[in-house]
């Protein structure tokens, strides 16, 4: 929810706006996660989706100011480790 508000507030924003949003992506790309007991992986996944879905939402705004765009929030940011995984 922080993250997400974070882009609400940037999104608004008229100055900057284009540096704003490439930071932002940035920042979600040096996010690393790690479930210490991961099981099948559920959070992990879901995790991932939803920074997906955020750096979606980024990669439009900065579509529409016709900046260049890249995706990068990767799988190797996620880490998991479950002794009986399956």
């Amino acid at each position: 929810d922080a993250l997400d508000d974070e882009f609400q507030s940037i999104r608004r924003k008229r100055k900057d706006k284009r540096w704003k949003l490439e930071a932002f992506q940035d920042k979600l790309a040096s996010l690393t996660f790690l479930d210490p007991a991961c099981g099948s992986g559920n959070f992990l996944t879901e995790t991932f989706i939803s920074l997906r879905r955020l750096e979606n939402k980024v990669l439009d705004e900065l579509l529409k100011l016709d900046a260049a765009c890249t995706v990068k929030v990767t799988i190797d940011q996620f880490f998991g480790i479950e002794i009986d995984g399956f």
